[in-house]
């Protein structure tokens, strides 16, 4: 999770997550309490996909395919 850089210090990280072929996670305007910090990710088209809070662990435990207990 990268939750301490903010605009164009962020997308920057995320870029070099994604073009190796990781997988971007970015929380949406809709749930994001401030949503300057993540504007620039959604702007640059820099996440693989965008998602309200409520949403993203449901998506990383179908992405990694596994639950663990």
């Amino acid at each position: 999770m990268i939750r301490v850089l903010v605009g164009d210090d962020r997308a920057n990280a995320i870029v070099k997550i994604k073009n190796p072929g990781g997988y971007t996670i970015t929380e949406s305007e809709d749930t994001d309490i401030i949503y300057g910090m993540l504007a620039k990710v959604i702007e640059r088209e820099c996440a693989s996909i965008v998602l309200p809070s409520y949403s993203v662990v449901e998506k990383i435990i179908k992405k990694v395919g596994v639950i663990r207990k």
